[in-house]
Formats: structure tokens, sequence, C-alpha cells
């Protein structure tokens, strides 16, 4: 599963958020979605986030798609599970998640989930905390 970048999150956001004060001045729903070159409903669905939630709620993009078979802490349990296995494939991995959690996943999904954590791995490993774990007291770099 592919996330959205930074810039495009912060492009898109600034984009709300210029709908905001348009509609704020005065126009039209239609005159905002002509000059932002987006669908009048798309301005609709803003101008009603900022109405109920106020503008915080303009930065708070919807999920789409089927939610995911695992949650949060039984990706964090897997994760931790599956460290100590040497070769890694969906079959095992789909094995492991029924026998953990009792959740009978597709050989797909279990393919994204390994990819997924792999990929959580890489980042923790190539934050800066992670490189100062590694860093030894009194070892001259």
């Amino acid at each position: 599963m592919k996330q959205m970048s930074d810039q495009v999150r912060t492009e898109l956001l600034g984009r709300r958020l210029e709908a905001a004060r348009l509609l704020e001045a005065g126009l039209s729903q239609a005159e905002v979605a002509r000059r932002l070159a987006v669908s009048r409903q798309a301005v609709s669905r803003w101008s009603r986030a900022v109405r109920m939630g106020g503008i915080a709620a303009l930065d708070k993009s919807p999920s789409f798609g089927r939610p995911r078979m695992l949650n949060e802490q039984q990706l964090s349990e897997l994760s931790a599970h599956v460290t100590s296995m040497w070769r890694l494939t969906s079959s095992k991995l789909c094995d492991t998640i029924e026998n953990l959690f009792g959740v009978d996943i597709s050989l797909s999904s279990a393919g994204r989930i390994g990819r997924l954590i792999a990929e959580r791995k890489e980042a923790a490993a190539a934050s800066p905390l992670a490189v100062a774990k590694k860093i030894q007291p009194g070892r001259v770099i």
C-alpha cells in the first residue's frame, strides 16, 4: 500500500484551506470550484467539514477501501513475531496470522502485510533514533 507523500498531502491541504478562505470571502461553491479546478462536490464536502469541525477538519482525509484485517496492535505483535523467521513467505505469513489471531487472509493480503511490515522496519532502521542506538558510548566515529 502506498502512502501519500508529505508534499502531495501539503498541496492538497493548501487547496482545501484556500477553498475555505474563498468561501469565507463570499464566493459561491461553483466559483471556488472553478478557481481551484476541482469539482463543486469537493468544495461542498470541504465547506461542510469546516462547518462541522472547523478548519482543522480539512486536515483529516477519509480512508478509502476495505478496512484492514489486522489492527495496529496486531501488526506490531506480528512484526515482533516474524523477525525470528528466516525466510518469510506469504504462505507462512498466512499460517502465522491464522495461528496468532484466528484471521483467515488470502495470499495477496499476506503479501501486502509482509511488505508493510518490511517498509516499517526499514523506516525505523533509517530513523535518527535508530542510528543513535547503534552508536556505542565512547566510540569515536
